[in-house]
């Protein structure tokens, strides 16, 4: 597959709208000084880009309405009973994540002993309807437990006007999995990595195909494993809708949106599955080769330039492992797709060669133990380092 991909037609100019701060990226006057993002003049009319952190693009899929909110309870798989809790139910062990949205702690069920991880999304509204629509959104997700590759929910509470999101404790996310293993030397060979995109698409099918919904911010830190090799996908638009990732970017973020969802053209298309198939893509060459695949950038304005108007990044032979096949280059690079109509959605891409290769590999036990130990391994590292700090 060649290098070179088909573009988009520049824009005379772009527009952000960062909730109520408008700025605007126009054309140089000839007596304004050149910026970096000016644009050569072109002969035809072009349309304006607006890019939008308010998240008023129309939704695709909405999710079903649950019969009934878990607030203030929690119910753990495999257990018939039921708690009611407040935050003193919960012993505070340690902070594990850190985010736009608030932070993740490790945490106790003191009645039942029971460890978990709890998201504490700090309070951006205290509008009921808000609060609502967030536990709505949480008690769909809970009805994805049948799906082995989602994160499961125990419940939530509000407390202070905080919203807590009680869900399973895993070990490590892939941001910092692959980041630790590129700097130890030990890069992912194509068998997890053929592991880990199984997991993802099948959670993201899932959320489709049974749910309805779509995920909306597939990337390395929202995708989850433990010591025994289980891959898991986590915040499908809970935190996402609250804290738009674009919204909250500054420099030195990255990217994971879809051109077509940093663009919204004057008839305000609509986007759908696809752009998350365009996240999966830029997470896999990421993890494949032991970087982000855009360049650094001086300024927010420069990074979504960069996604709307260059070309899409392409995974090439030369730029991964030596057991890295071209059936797996192949795979990344259609979900790379630029334009979006030639982009695969979840069942084309788990028809591919690459995909099927590893289905059936994926559930095996000796597939699971080989990748939890890669897992532990790192981790082992990883605390072990801070150990010596």
């Amino acid at each position: 597959m060649g290098d070179e991909r088909p573009g988009i037609n520049r824009p005379s100019g772009l527009s952000f709208n960062f909730g109520q701060l408008n700025v605007n990226e126009s054309k140089p006057s000839s007596s304004q000084p050149s910026s970096s993002l000016s644009l050569p003049p072109l002969d035809i009319q072009r349309p304006k880009l607006s890019i939008d952190g308010s998240s008023t693009a129309p939704p695709v899929m909405t999710p079903r309405t649950p019969k009934d909110l878990h607030v203030g309870r929690l119910k753990f798989p495999g257990d018939d009973g039921e708690y009611h809790i407040t935050a003193r139910d919960l012993e505070e062990d340690s902070q594990i994540g850190r985010g736009n949205y608030g932070t993740v702690h490790k945490m106790i069920h003191r009645q039942t002993s029971r460890e978990m991880a709890v998201k504490k999304i700090r309070s951006l509204t205290t509008n009921k309807k808000e609060q609502k629509r967030l536990l709505v959104e949480l008690e769909t997700v809970m009805n994805a437990q049948p799906c082995e590759n989602i994160i499961r929910f125990f419940g939530a509470l509000f407390n202070e006007g905080d919203c807590w999101l009680c869900m399973e404790l895993m070990d490590t996310s892939l941001d910092k999995l692959y980041k630790k293993a590129y700097d130890l030397g030990c890069p992912f060979s194509e068998a997890f990595v053929g592991h880990i995109t199984v997991c993802t698409v099948s959670a993201l099918s899932y959320l489709k195909d049974e749910l309805n919904i779509m995920h909306r911010d597939v990337k390395p830190s929202n995708i989850v494993m433990n010591r025994h090799g289980a891959v898991k996908l986590v915040d499908f638009g809970i935190a996402g809708e609250l804290v738009n990732s674009v919204a909250t970017s500054h420099v030195g973020c990255k990217p994971y949106m879809a051109p077509e969802r940093l663009v919204q053209m004057t008839n305000h298309q609509i986007y759908d599955v696809r752009s998350d198939v365009w996240s999966l893509g830029i997470t896999l060459v990421e993890i494949s080769t032991g970087h982000y695949p855009y360049s650094n950038w001086g300024s927010i304005f420069e990074q979504l330039a960069e996604v709307i108007e260059g070309p899409a990044p392409v995974l090439t032979k030369e730029k991964v492992p030596a057991d890295y096949t071209i059936s797996y280059l192949h795979f990344v690079n259609l979900c790379l797709e630029k334009e979006v109509d030639h982009r695969p959605k979840y069942h084309t891409l788990m028809e591919h060669a690459f995909y099927k290769k590893y289905e059936s590999a994926s559930k095996q036990p000796d597939t699971l133990r080989d990748f939890g130990d890669f897992v532990k391994r790192i981790i082992d590292k990883i605390e072990k380092n801070e150990d010596n700090r």
